[in-house]
Parts: structure tokens; C-alpha cells; sequence
């Protein structure tokens, strides 16, 4: 399935951006290329993948409430998903669905910045540190409706948001 392909370059790509924007102080275009490809990435999966469209949705909707969009490489990124909207649409979603999804995104990006800060250690520590209410809430998602297209886009998503930020930190970019 092609789909699953073009949602781990889309993980990688937005590890790849996070990363020139919040993690190196060198400046350089890459982050820049690879937030308004992880835009127009993303959007395109939205627009043409019905199924995840509530789950990008909502996490979209997650890191602009909780402020994570706060870098140009970000306001690229969010810029493009916007822009390939314009172009190609958006399905019909659920507002439930993208209020489940809503919840857990909320849920993972402040159990993180608590996990950051140090404010929460040990086994709790390391599932909110890997973000995985959201993994557990498509998980169970997914478990109700049948649509295992949307668990499966979660972990693929992440995985290469994983290894985009191995393969930065390995190489020194």
C-alpha cells in the first residue's frame, strides 16, 4: 500500500524539520525544504486517505492548542498542509473521531512536556516520554471501528519520525 510509504516519508520528514528547529543551531534550508515537503506530504494523506483524515487532523489541531508551532520551519509546515488543502480538498470527517484523536494528541503533548521537565520518571516516564497515548487511543480506535489503516499509519508515521531523529543526531547535521 502505497499510503504506508508516503506516511513514514511524512514521519521522517517532520522529524527531519523538528529537528533544524529545535535541536541544532546551525542554520541551513534543509529544515525549511523538509517542513514545506511534510506539509504538502501531509496534506495530500489527509486530503487523499480518508481514513487518517480525523488522525491528522487532530494532531494538527494538538500542536497548534499547545503552542508547539513555534519555529518558521513550523509555520512552513502548517503553511503547506494548508495550501495542498486549498488545492486538493479535505474529506468528510467525524467530529468524533477527530475528537477522540483531539484528546489523545492533547494528552501526549503535555504528558511530554511534563516527561521533559522531568516532572514524571520510570515506566510512566518512558511511555509519555515516546508519546504513546496517542498510539493507545488509535490502538483502541482502530479495535472498535475496524479501520486498522489508522493504527497502522500511527506506528508507520512514527517510525520514521524515529529514525529521521537517530539518523540527525548519528550524523551531526
Amino acid at each position: 500500500m502505497i499510503e504506508i510509504l508516503i506516511i513514514f516519508i511524512a514521519g521522517f520528514l517532520t522529524k527531519l524539520s523538528d529537528y533544524f528547529a529545535d535541536d541544532t543551531k546551525r542554520k541551513t534550508y534543509i529544515g525549511s525544504i523538509a517542513g514545506i515537503s511534510y506539509g504538502i506530504i501531509t496534506g495530500f494523506i489527509i486530503a487523499r486517505f480518508p481514513p487518517v483524515a480525523p488522525l491528522g487532523i487532530a494532531v494538527i489541531l494538538s500542536v497548534l492548542f499547545t503552542k508547539k508551532i513555534d519555529h518558521p520551519v513550523h509555520f512552513l509546515g502548517i503553511g503547506s498542509i494548508i495550501l495542498t488543502f486549498a488545492f486538493l480538498g479535505l474529506p468528510v470527517i467525524g467530529i468524533l473521531p477527530v475528537t477522540i484523536f483531539l484528546a489523545g494528541g492533547l494528552l501526549d503533548e503535555a504528558g511530554n512536556d511534563l516527561y521533559d521537565r522531568g516532572k514524571i520518571k520510570g515506566l510512566l516516564g518512558r511511555f509519555l516520554e515516546y508519546r504513546m497515548t496517542m498510539k493507545l487511543f488509535t490502538f483502541v480506535y482502530s479495535a472498535a471501528t475496524g479501520l486498522w489503516e489508522v493504527f497502522a499509519a500511527m506506528l508507520v508515521f512514527d517510525l520514521g519520525y524515529e529514525i529521521a531523529g537517530k539518523l540527525a543526531k548519528l550524523s551531526k547535521i
